[in-house]
């Protein structure tokens, strides 16, 4: 996709339950994005440099535990932007460590932004809590605006 291009990735472990959430959302968008890419993955940073080397447009959606905001919250974050919340992604070394990797080696997306869903529940299982599944459709929809403008 170099030079162009626009892709969605959703980050997270469906059988981790509120860690579903970035892969349900990539399902809810399926069908509906033409010309866009929907991919989904584990957060492994070099998986997710590989995703958005050369796009336009990459927009990731990732579950965080963030105890100060109840579950099903949702936030946008523009790359080069900190959140003020203190939420952490549920992944070790994610999309934090991803993002700096990529400035570093001058492999981000010409924008990058991140639709982050709070979460509460990160036990084994599948299926996500109630706020969150609440929560898909409104960051499908903000998706949907992102990637087709009118």
């Amino acid at each position: 996709m170099a030079g162009g291009g626009r892709i969605v990735i959703g980050v997270g472990n469906e059988y981790r339950r509120d860690d579903g959430a970035g892969p349900r959302v990539v399902a809810e968008l399926t069908g509906d994005l033409a010309g866009a890419e929907l991919r989904v993955t584990d957060g492994e940073p070099s998986r997710l440099l590989d995703l958005w080397t050369g796009v336009a447009l990459a927009v990731v959606v990732d579950a965080v535990h963030a105890p100060d905001h109840p579950p099903g919250t949702w936030f946008e974050v523009t790359a080069g932007e900190t959140p003020e919340s203190p939420a952490t992604g549920t992944h070790g070394a994610g999309l934090g460590t991803a993002v700096a990797l990529g400035r570093a080696l001058g492999r981000l997306p010409r924008r990058l932004v991140v639709l982050a869903v709070c979460g509460s529940e990160f036990g084994f299982g599948a299926g996500l809590s109630a706020p969150v599944e609440a929560a898909i459709a409104p960051v499908a929809a903000r998706i949907r605006q992102l990637v087709v403008p009118d």
